[in-house]
């Protein structure tokens, strides 16, 4: 299965937000975590916080967490904007 970059940060980006539910998470933190570009990254939390998947704090005590419950996150609905993407040229990665 082949997906797109920013499939495979948002899929990331929203296992660790689970994995830390009790707490903000910054976005620094889950570039180095999973070694992924700070701006590529702030693109992808911009797009699922506007879709309601994230709820994020500015500020400096900021971060983010997970706008949902984990059983309301069906893996096709959030990742679908990003998949349409692809069809536009996207770069895909392996999986």
């Amino acid at each position: 299965m082949r997906i797109t970059k920013r499939t495979n940060i948002a899929v990331r980006l929203l296992m660790y937000c689970a994995a830390n539910a009790e707490r903000l998470v910054t976005k620094a933190e889950i570039a180095e975590c999973c070694n992924i570009s700070e701006n590529h990254l702030a693109q992808v939390i911009n797009q699922l916080s506007q879709l309601g998947y994230l709820h994020t704090q500015r500020g400096r005590n900021g971060g983010m967490t997970l706008g949902r419950s984990t059983s309301e996150i069906q893996g096709w609905r959030c990742l679908s904007p990003c998949r349409r993407r692809a069809a536009d040229g996207g770069v895909l990665c392996g999986c």
